[in-house]
């Protein structure tokens, strides 16, 4: 059953037939595709075989097949796009999901690795309000010699001023979208919008950027939430908060039920060796 197709590839839902389990199969056409496009598949693959986490979407194997790239992770029940789209996202839930992607973008920046796309349709949702995040093709490893990247990588609307602005950056432009991210299942809306795309990079460019707080408001009946997103929307990427320090806002230090009860469920996430796993390369 297809579920979900794109430039890049389809997605499938399919059962296993040694244990009957439904997994997600993502098919990639070789034929055409671009060098550029090809290194973020490998790159893909590669992270995805080495970064175990609960909230990373697990990785079961990968091979070739007519001409295509198949890859085959666990099935989520949906992705946080989705939801936006049909639902208002009431505040515990968004807590349950800003505590467990700030989890992973933890451990991933404690890895040095950037995400680089961060946005509502790469966070799945599985049962229970686990949320898994994926699509790891703009991912990069920072060396301890090298801290920041000059690149246009990312979805427009979450976009980092710095990057807007052809600047070095680094893990602070995760925070940057995380926020955005925070906004729009809040508003459903995102926070800055423009008529294109090369205005939204000249707005972006701007040194002071007002988020629409008085826009909407749900942000006057939560102080916290709106403290909690203006650490993550700060133009300059030093004033932002890193992922250790939100999980230590008020915002997320609650006793809402729905997220005591997925703490629970998360296990001990294991580190691994990037220089071993580095010398470990996908061809194809």
């Amino acid at each position: 059953q297809q579920i979900g197709r794109g430039s890049f590839g389809t997605v499938y839902k399919c059962r296993m037939k040694q244990t009957g389990q439904y997994v997600a199969l993502k098919t990639i056409q070789i034929h055409g595709k671009l060098r550029q496009d090809l290194e973020s598949l490998k790159r893909e693959i590669e992270l995805l075989k080495v970064l175990k986490h609960p909230n990373i979407i697990e990785f079961y194997e990968c091979f070739e097949q007519d001409n295509s790239i198949c890859i085959v992770t666990e099935l989520a029940e949906t992705d946080l796009f989705e939801i936006i789209q049909d639902n208002e996202v009431p505040c515990d839930l968004i807590q349950v999901i800003a505590y467990q992607t700030l989890q992973v973008l933890q451990f991933l920046h404690a890895n040095r690795i950037c995400h680089r796309d961060v946005k509502s349709q790469n966070i799945l949702l599985c049962q229970d309000n686990i949320c898994k995040i994926c699509d790891f093709g703009f991912a990069r490893q920072l060396s301890n010699q090298t801290l920041n990247m000059m690149s246009l990588k990312g979805s427009p609307i979450y976009l980092a001023p710095e990057i807007a602005k052809g600047a070095l950056y680094g893990f602070e432009t995760d925070i940057w979208s995380f926020g955005v991210m925070m906004f729009e299942l809040a508003t459903q809306n995102p926070p800055f919008v423009a008529d294109d795309y090369i205005q939204l990079i000249k707005f972006l460019q701007n040194d002071v950027l007002e988020v629409p707080f008085d826009d909407y408001e749900v942000f006057q009946h939560n102080l916290q939430f709106k403290d909690f997103i203006q650490k993550c929307l700060q133009p300059r990427p030093e004033n932002r908060l890193s992922a250790i320090e939100l999980l230590e806002h008020p915002f997320i230090q609650t006793d809402n039920k729905k997220l005591l009860k997925v703490k629970q469920q998360l296990t001990k996430p294991k580190f691994r060796d990037w220089a071993k796993i580095l010398q470990k390369k996908v061809t194809f």
